[in-house]
């Protein structure tokens, strides 16, 4: 079996959907938790064959899901257009993040899901705990091969203008 997470999928220009016509061992899994911002109701979906799909239901607990999360499931994805706002707000809203971010000299890898990955131009450390006091949560890898890096979740348009002003008194 070939598991392919799709989680961040809605967010990126192609998905792996046309392998399951002719890989019979393929699985994807997606979530509810992020284009559809519903991280609370841990909620995600597979595709697959026939087989693969039985196999998951024969080994699944028989009341994984609550009613809530079914519901908020249910609405996410007869509500199309909102979720389709959703995903093209975060991907207007990234773009414009990462350009940012680059003026600011921080090196920027292209991203094709709802956060941006950056190194500082200054000790990642220090900008996470300056960020921190500053009540902006930024998520810090310290651990090769991606020490030194740091992960920003794509907001509003308001909440990266508070970022950035962060960042120039930081960086000065």
């Amino acid at each position: 079996m070939v598991v392919i997470d799709e989680a961040y999928v809605d967010f990126a220009p192609r998905n792996a959907l046309s392998l399951l016509a002719t890989h019979d061992n393929v699985l994807l899994l997606r979530t509810f938790s992020k284009s559809y911002a519903l991280a609370g109701m841990r909620i995600g979906f597979a595709f697959g064959s026939p087989q693969l799909i039985s196999a998951l239901d024969s080994v699944k607990d028989s009341y994984n899901l609550d009613r809530l999360a079914i519901v908020a499931a249910v609405a996410a994805m007869e509500d199309q257009e909102h979720h389709r706002r959703l995903v093209d707000e975060v991907v207007r809203n990234r773009g414009e993040l990462s350009k940012a971010l680059e003026s600011f000299g921080f090196k920027v890898v292209p991203s094709a899901a709802n956060f941006v990955f950056a190194r500082p131009p200054k000790p990642a450390a220090e900008v996470v705990s300056e960020l921190r006091e500053r009540k902006i949560l930024v998520r810090h890898y310290d651990r090769e091969p991606i020490a030194g890096w740091i992960r920003v979740t794509v907001g509003t348009p308001e909440q990266h203008a508070k970022l950035l002003q962060a960042l120039q008194e930081i960086l000065g």
